[in-house]
């Protein structure tokens, strides 16, 4: 069941593509439509990085070392689109090689609404890597060791369904429905890569033996009401899932993916010469085995413009509430401040960035530095670091021996 809807978006991709090509050759006219077959595109890179100063041996001699080559292609007729995205990799540091699926899905129109089926990546939201009512799949192993990052969104089987709908006040309204037919995890921190905290044995540390949780087979589901009233963009959110990363059982002292059922809504509206952005949502953990449950309110409140040409600026202030601070093995509250600067030449050449997390309460922090050169239109060059620090029982402070940098070559086609 987990891969239905991957092989039928493969199948009727290959029958699409067929159809495609037949076509060109029935038609002999002295005119032709534009092929919907949008022919192959992609990328290859090599990426290399190297641990900081390592105070606690990592699992891998190298923080990244791999090559992939990225393919991508399509079809766009007038009432289905098809698509298909794949990577060929690589991993030098793990001695692998794999090949990952990250797209393939078969979409069609229908009046006001449209149905995408298959493997597909998902994401809503207004937070800048930080994510509230965006519980879909992220792989938090590509984003904290130098990998681009498109890959910290994973992709998932899914059916995803959009209604559009006209109100009589002439604003639109969107409703989105996602259903998974199985939980899919996020690829989560365990011990591959990267030294991590304990909560077991309350030190930093490698597992012997890769941690590999078992997920629930089952269902999820997320929706999505946003709306537009007067410059400001609203939106609702619902979802019945599951945690992404396993939590400790301390009662049986092993780890578990706890239900997650979670209300929200989010705002985005011009201010000054920016955008204003909020978002909140109340989570409803459980943990099936034992009955015990939990709450949390999170909050998001950011603000991003353009301090000069070509220079940009965002912040934002994220703050987590447990309701039930006796069940949480952190503090009942979070506080994570972000700032981040984006700068880019006149010709786009190059383009220098830097993300900041930070704690004022839990006192732990991640920075993300990165340079990149684009030589052309197919060539360039980007290089940058992964810096953590803090307390090793809090969520950045545990990787603290995980610092790296990292240089990638990129060629475009």
């Amino acid at each position: 069941m987990k891969s239905f809807f991957f092989l039928v978006a493969v199948i009727i991709f290959g029958l699409t593509s067929t159809f495609a090509v037949s076509s060109d050759d029935d038609w002999q006219d002295d005119w032709q439509e534009p092929s919907p077959w949008l022919g192959i595109t992609g990328f290859a890179q090599l990426a290399i990085g190297h641990w900081g100063d390592q105070k606690v041996k990592p699992a891998i001699s190298n923080s990244i070392n791999e090559l992939r080559l990225a393919l991508e292609t399509g079809y766009e007729g007038k009432t289905f689109n098809a698509t298909l995205k794949s990577d060929l990799l690589y991993d030098a540091s793990l001695s692998k090689f794999t090949t990952v699926i990250r797209q393939a899905t078969f979409s069609a129109d229908f009046n006001n609404a449209n149905v995408k089926i298959g493997r597909q990546i998902l994401t809503w939201g207004t937070g800048d890597f930080v994510f509230i009512n965006d519980l879909f799949r992220k792989d938090w192993q590509s984003f904290f060791n130098g990998r681009d990052d498109r890959y910290l969104k994973a992709s998932a089987d899914s059916i995803k369904l959009n209604y559009f709908y006209q109100a009589p006040s002439g604003n639109p309204i969107n409703f989105d429905l996602i259903w998974q037919p199985s939980f899919n995890s996020d690829y989560y921190i365990d011990g591959s890569r990267f030294s991590f905290y304990d909560q077991q044995r309350h030190l930093i540390a490698v597992p012997i033996v890769t941690i590999d949780v078992d997920q629930p087979n089952h269902q999820t589901l997320a929706l999505r009401t946003s709306f537009s009233y007067l410059e400001s963009d609203l939106a609702l959110y619902i979802n019945k899932t599951y945690a992404g990363t396993p939590h400790l059982d301390s009662i049986n002292n092993t780890l578990y993916f706890p239900t997650l059922d979670s209300l929200g809504a989010s705002m985005i509206a011009p201010l000054a010469s920016g955008l204003f952005k909020v978002e909140t949502a109340y989570y409803r953990y459980k943990n099936a085995n034992t009955g015990q449950h939990w709450q949390q309110t999170k909050l998001l409140i950011g603000y991003e413009t353009e301090l000069l040409p070509r220079l940009n600026i965002a912040g934002q202030i994220y703050l987590t509430h447990n309701l039930n601070s006796a069940l949480s093995s952190t503090d009942s509250n979070r506080q994570v401040i972000t700032t981040s600067l984006n700068y880019r030449n006149s010709n786009d050449s190059w383009l220098s960035s830097i993300f900041v997390f930070y704690s004022p309460n839990q006192h732990d922090s991640y920075v993300r530095a990165s340079l990149k050169y684009r030589h052309n239109d197919s060539f360039s060059v980007n290089a940058g670091v992964n810096v953590f620090s803090g307390d090793p029982a809090m969520f950045f402070g545990q990787f603290d021996f995980n610092d790296n940098f990292y240089l990638t070559l990129n060629y475009h086609f």
